[in-house]
């Protein structure tokens, strides 16, 4: 206790750990990322950071950092409440398989950021993605196999700059603009993405989903989750852990992450499912 189990996820961030580990649970607190630091959830399903009491704020924030990974877990707001923001030249910074959901901006980019933003789920916020004051190099800030969808105002907001912005194999329905400015790029879908059960807030794709093996056709795919990533947060059809003696450390490992649903053992897999 307090060296490597915490009851806060800003005392494990700011424990200097490599590596956060968020057990399921609802998680009413606010951080900010340091430099180097991956925090992983159990599953978006049910690691879920959501507003403390106190004046609305920003749940989760990188200032001026490098290196940084938020994966699979939900940010969930209410009014006036905001979900992640990069800021101060922050580089390096990785969202992966998360939810962002009923938020002013889910995803806030500013201050010469560099971000990549893969296979998330935005849903249901004022604004999805905005963009501003990124540097023009056309890799600064990269969406990819993400939905952006039912958000009120603008799914993606990127300003007067669009080379800042590589756009590719992302969903945009039913938002109250869907791109501003408008931009087609490659693999834009914009069909209804046939969630599971939206009111219920289970945002799985249905079997008939129009974005199962929709996803960027070089990006790694599950084992049997079919011949392309899905676009969102969730592959259809794919199992919680997966055991490989070709999985390691440092190794691709299926674009899963290695000690979380990845494993070169059969009992290293079922300890971390039990």
């Amino acid at each position: 206790w307090g060296e490597s189990a915490f009851g806060t996820i800003r005392e494990a961030v700011e424990s200097g750990a490599a590596r956060v580990l968020v057990h399921p649970g609802r998680y009413p607190q606010t951080f900010y990322l340091v430099s180097g630091v991956e925090v992983i959830g159990a599953g978006a399903e049910t690691t879920i950071i959501e507003p403390p009491s106190g004046a609305p704020s920003t749940l989760v924030t990188a200032d001026g950092v490098v290196g940084v990974s938020l994966a699979r877990l939900t940010l969930a707001g209410t009014t006036g409440w905001n979900g992640f923001l990069a800021e101060g030249g922050t580089t390096g910074v990785r969202l992966t398989r998360n939810i962002f959901r009923h938020l002013n901006t889910a995803i806030s980019l500013t201050g010469g950021s560099g971000v990549e933003i893969l296979n998330n789920t935005i849903v249901e916020n004022i604004n999805g993605i905005s963009i501003t004051d990124v540097v023009d190099d056309g890799t600064s800030v990269i969406v990819r196999n993400t939905i952006l969808a039912y958000n009120s105002g603008t799914g993606l907001l990127h300003g007067t700059n669009p080379t800042a912005l590589n756009n590719t194999y992302n969903d945009f329905w039913a938002n109250g603009i869907d791109m501003s400015p408008a931009i087609v790029s490659l693999g834009s879908q914009f069909y209804d993405p046939l969630f599971r059960n939206l009111p219920a807030e289970d945002l799985r794709l249905a079997a008939n989903s129009p974005l199962i093996d929709m996803g960027a056709p070089n990006d790694p795919t599950l084992p049997g989750g079919g011949k392309r990533v899905d676009i969102g947060y969730a592959e259809f059809n794919t199992a919680g852990f997966y055991v490989s003696q070709d999985y390691s450390a440092n190794g691709l490992n299926d674009g899963l992450t290695w000690g979380v649903d990845a494993f070169d053992t059969i009992q290293g897999a079922l300890d971390a499912a039990a």
